[in-house]
């Protein structure tokens, strides 16, 4: 369901701020998916020069490899509403600029 942005360019603005301050990374992000074995081991899928590759991952590894996972996932909703500000900015700009060129 789409959000609801606010027209004013200011509080667009400061939202924006906001997200790119949420934006730095606690862990280096993973694209990849954690799969398990039957075996009870675990291994990661990832696409690499538009190939689908799985790797085995150790147990001791598995906690650090599903951080990774989470926080690329984190990343990528960030990325995805600084878009949206962004875009929302850009539509204020124009509205702004008729307002601004029609009371001078």
């Amino acid at each position: 369901m789409p959000v609801k942005l606010p027209r004013n360019a200011t509080v667009l603005k400061n939202m924006l701020a906001a997200r790119l301050a949420q934006a730095v990374p606690k862990c280096p992000p993973l694209g990849a998916s954690l799969g398990t074995n039957a075996g009870g081991g675990s291994h990661l899928t990832l696409t690499q020069a538009g190939k689908t590759r799985t790797v085995y991952v150790p147990a001791e590894l598995k906690d650090e490899v599903q951080a990774s996972i989470l926080e690329h996932k984190r990343l990528k909703c960030l990325m995805r509403e600084m878009t949206l500000l962004q875009l929302a900015l850009i539509q204020t700009h124009c509205k702004r600029r008729k307002l601004r060129n029609g009371r001078t």
